[in-house]
């Protein structure tokens, strides 16, 4: 199976398994790109693809509910933002390896790390 074949299977089993579990946790978005808003802050979480192998990793980010500018001027809103757009940024610290075609395994593993997430958030 090509590598397009296989991420093409990995973003099938994260949108049927771990997509609902954002949305009952509060996530809105859509795939590859989420956010949770409370009163103050904005959970921002997205799935970064490797372009040099079939592997993804998690990317953490907040910002304020008012969203970002930048010193340019330039502003993102809290219910558009990526977390490629905010200034602080983390992640799950692994890459999730596809290759072996384990993707109900890695979605339960990404699933189980939420706590690791919810962490982060709590902290930045």
């Amino acid at each position: 199976m090509t590598w397009t074949e296989k991420r093409k299977k990995m973003d099938e089993a994260i949108k049927k398994i771990i997509v609902p579990e954002l949305r009952k946790k509060g996530f809105s978005g859509s795939y590859p790109h989420f956010r949770n808003a409370d009163s103050k802050n904005v959970k921002v979480l997205g799935f970064q693809f490797s372009q040099f192998a079939p592997r993804f990793s998690i990317e953490l980010a907040s910002c304020s509910k008012e969203g970002v500018t930048y010193p340019d001027g330039r502003h993102v809103d809290s219910a558009k933002i990526k977390y490629t757009e905010c200034f602080k940024r983390g992640g799950l610290g692994q890459q999730f390896d596809f290759e072996a075609g384990n993707y109900k395994e890695l979605c339960n593993l990404v699933l189980s790390l939420f706590e690791k997430a919810e962490e982060w958030w709590k902290n930045n």
